[in-house]
């Protein structure tokens, strides 16, 4: 007799065929939407520090250490799209005479977004490996950034760095910084400061980094009493002072650098603060357009275009860009994403911080299906803060969801840790 149902490894391939198309679908769960308080938005603190923001998050197992549930990046819900996904890749339709597509051709990142060259970071590591002169200048501005909350990891001899090898000894008994001294976090390896910027010998400190920690300290010696080194000093206090009096050949060009980082700032500052009204709000950020001054471009642009009548910061933007004068909006789709996910990481950050410092912590975890029938486990953590000043309170943070395949309670504690 023919049968008349499927077989498990029909099922079973279905399933995974399912689970697979489902996968590759835009969730609306990257995105949750709750309260930003004045804290979190930067505002100073306020008493509703307790209302969350939009906060795209995750929970791994490293970051309460043995004090409390950990706590990472990745997303529930705030759904920034009124008629699609959240994480829509942002439109490029060109402009027309009549309407300004608000598109961005390169990165969130440089300070100023006119310039093509790339972000200046305080890791020596990822400096470009031959640097401009608008470069070196950004960096000398920055300063050296010497890394010393952090645990150092061990090599595969059981020797780190630690933070004494910024410090040289001398034979009085005083301590003295080595200001030039600065570590890299994503290559594990020390550089010279000045040298990286100016040296034009090749040497480990001023190329790829030293990390023969046994023999640091004598290194160190060695390289800070060196000619090359002490040019390449001096170069660096000299630059540094010429930024600081503007006394510079191309002191203009540093001028006109410092306005538009400040007019950009200000851009961006005005951005964050619409993105973080409407998410206290739950309301979506964009519509069926993405187009300036068009009917249905959602709120996002909508709040800009109307804080554009009055503020003359975003009103010279918004002029800039119709009259194609700037090759970066910072209004696209991809962008508002972006400014969620970094203030969704300081909201992230302040419960870490939160729950660490908390006295007494629980976990609350539930399930529940979504509509691709997923099983999603919501994270909620309830402290008890105890201050003399204000008393004992009870708060609760919602922090996550994470897909699971088992209900059970050992296996959502296992997912909640990671394991």
């Amino acid at each position: 007799m023919k049968r008349t149902y499927e077989s498990g490894s029909q099922k079973k391939k279905k399933r995974d065929q399912r689970q697979q198309f489902i996968s590759k679908l835009p969730k609306l769960s990257n995105f949750f939407t709750g309260t930003v308080t004045a804290e979190f938005a930067g505002a100073g603190p306020s008493a509703a520090a307790e209302q969350e923001k939009p906060t795209p998050l995750a929970l791994t197992a490293g970051d309460l250490a043995a004090e409390a549930p950990p706590i990472t990046d990745d997303s529930p819900p705030v759904n920034p799209s009124g008629s699609g996904s959240a994480s829509s890749d942002p439109q490029t339709d060109r402009e027309d005479d009549a309407q300004v597509t608000v598109s961005d051709s390169t990165s969130p990142s440089p300070s100023l977004p006119n310039d093509s060259e790339t972000h200046i970071v305080d890791d020596p590591a990822l400096w470009p490996k031959l640097l401009t002169d608008r470069e070196r200048c950004s960096i000398v501005k920055m300063g050296p950034v010497q890394v010393k909350d952090k645990d150092f990891p061990q090599n595969e001899k059981g020797r780190r760095f630690t933070k004494a090898n910024y410090y040289i000894l001398m034979k009085t008994g005083e301590r003295v910084n080595r200001s030039w001294l600065v570590y890299s976090e994503s290559a594990d390896r020390v550089f010279c400061f000045c040298c990286r910027l100016f040296g034009k010998q090749k040497q480990q400190l001023s190329e790829e980094g030293f990390n023969d920690w046994k023999n640091l300290a004598m290194h160190l010696i060695n390289h800070e009493r060196s000619e090359e080194h002490r040019k390449n000093a001096d170069s660096w206090q000299q630059l540094s002072h010429r930024l600081e009096t503007k006394t510079t050949i191309d002191h203009q060009n540093q001028d006109i650098t410092e306005v538009e980082t400040k007019r950009w700032n200000e851009i961006l500052s005005r951005l964050v603060a619409i993105i973080n009204f409407l998410s206290e709000r739950n309301l979506p950020l964009r519509g069926h357009s993405d187009k300036l001054y068009e009917p249905g471009n959602g709120n996002f642009l909508g709040q800009v275009q109307l804080m554009a009548q009055f503020d003359p910061v975003m009103r010279e933007h918004l002029r800039r860009i119709q009259a194609k004068e700037a090759s970066d909006t910072y209004l696209s789709s991809r962008i508002q994403n972006e400014i969620i996910s970094l203030v969704a990481k300081c909201t992230t950050d302040a419960i870490v911080d939160r729950v660490k410092k908390a006295k007494y912590y629980s976990v609350i975890m539930d399930c529940t299906p979504d509509l691709s029938h997923n099983e999603q486990l919501s994270v909620v953590l309830r402290i008890v803060n105890c201050d003399l000043k204000r008393g004992i309170a009870v708060h609760e943070h919602f922090v996550g969801f994470l897909l699971t395949h088992d209900t059970t309670a050992k296996a959502c504690l296992r997912y909640f840790w990671g394991t």
